[in-house]
């Protein structure tokens, strides 16, 4: 347990390069770093689940830190970033792990869970005509902030 709050650490402060506006390689690689955190989570929890279950019995810190992983793997393999990770093959599976994982922790049907999987699902096969050309970022829309 101690192993997932250290990755799930990681990845939150991994997760920071996001607001970063700048475009400098700096941003990419701490992006790229977040993407291994990530991954590097998903095996983790993936792992405990074969082993012990926890998947069933996740709190909902380790939830959305899982929800936050499949996020930013999604973001980079949506990016022009997705051939400075190697293998996309395994980017891919990686994410389909994600939504095993995050549907493991669902309880019934129409739950945070099961809602987060079909969301996530329906991201991952928009086919967009931007797919691939920009860098990942964050875009803040809200009826408070200018646009």
């Amino acid at each position: 347990m101690d192993r997932l709050y250290l990755a799930a650490a990681q990845l939150y402060l991994h997760s920071f390069y996001f607001f970063d506006a700048s475009m400098t390689e700096s941003r990419k690689q701490g992006i790229l770093k977040a993407y291994t955190s990530a991954v590097n989570l998903v095996s983790l929890f993936t792992s405990a689940d074969t082993t012990s279950g926890a998947l069933l019995y996740l709190p909902h810190y380790h939830y959305r830190m899982l929800l936050t992983a499949t996020c930013i793997v999604l973001k980079v393999l949506k990016s022009s970033y997705a051939p400075e990770i190697g293998d996309t093959a395994y980017g891919r599976k990686t994410l389909n792990e994600c939504l095993l994982a995050l549907s493991r922790c669902s309880v019934s049907n129409n739950d945070t869970c099961g809602k987060a999987v079909k969301l996530v699902s329906q991201m991952w096969h928009r086919d967009g005509c931007d797919k691939g050309q920009s860098p990942p970022e964050l875009t803040i829309r809200s009826r408070c902030v200018a646009r």
